[in-house]
């Protein structure tokens, strides 16, 4: 989400820290900023005027997303059916991806046989034929971007809401798993790498406003 408002030089503001600083104000809707009772939650009251007096907020990270990517036209060429579904399909691939990164890190506390466990799961590429993994393997994400992107994009030849929810999610692995995913996927590391480097972005990551620590738990 962040990425894209940087992106698209929009200002916005964080107004809570982490949920522990905020605890008692989502658990009991303050405002009507905490409709599902966690964070994040986007408020823009020009493009999203509140719901109701406790809907006040747009809830839910995949919801923001894509409201974000229909206000700034980042979902694929316009009137572009075909490539409107391939960024949901990005989005739900990476989605995929992301459940089995969570229990990796929140579960099975990033141990190390969990991190040997994982990389046979989801980054050795004989994984992807040949183990049930939940839909969620590096290479499915490599191939498809592959037929589905154009100069270097995730989707069509023009940046879209896929490419920064992929290149987040790669950001998080080459973190942990850095030299396996260089080595078996340049492709999304490329991919990751030309985002990050995007006008607004660069200077974005490069700020005080990119937080180091990307879990509550400080693992990752």
């Amino acid at each position: 989400m962040k990425l894209i408002l940087a992106y698209k030089g929009v200002e916005w503001q964080d107004c809570a820290s982490s949920l522990g600083d905020d605890r008692s104000g989502m658990k009991t809707n303050k405002d009507g900023i905490y409709p599902y009772r966690q964070s994040p939650s986007y408020q823009d009251d020009d493009a999203l005027p509140p719901l109701s007096p406790t809907i006040a907020a747009l809830p839910q990270s995949n919801a923001i997303l894509r409201h974000l990517a229909r206000q700034h036209d980042l979902y694929g060429a316009k009137g572009s059916l075909r490539e409107a579904a391939d960024v949901d399909v990005v989005l739900e691939g990476v989605e995929s991806q992301r459940m089995s990164y969570i229990q990796l890190i929140y579960v099975k506390q990033l141990s190390e046989e969990a991190k040997k466990e994982y990389s046979a799961l989801h980054l050795d590429k004989a994984a992807a034929d040949n183990a049930r993994n939940n839909g969620a393997h590096f290479a499915y994400l490599a191939d498809y971007i592959a037929a589905s992107g154009k100069d270097g994009w995730a989707v069509g030849a023009q940046a879209t809401v896929a490419d920064f929810a992929l290149a987040e999610l790669v950001g998080l692995h080459l973190r942990i798993f850095g030299d396996e995913l260089r080595q078996g996927f340049p492709s999304l590391v490329a991919h990751h790498d030309k985002i990050m480097a995007l006008p607004g972005v660069k200077e974005y990551v490069a700020s005080p406003k990119c937080l180091p620590q990307i879990n509550n738990n400080g693992l990752g």
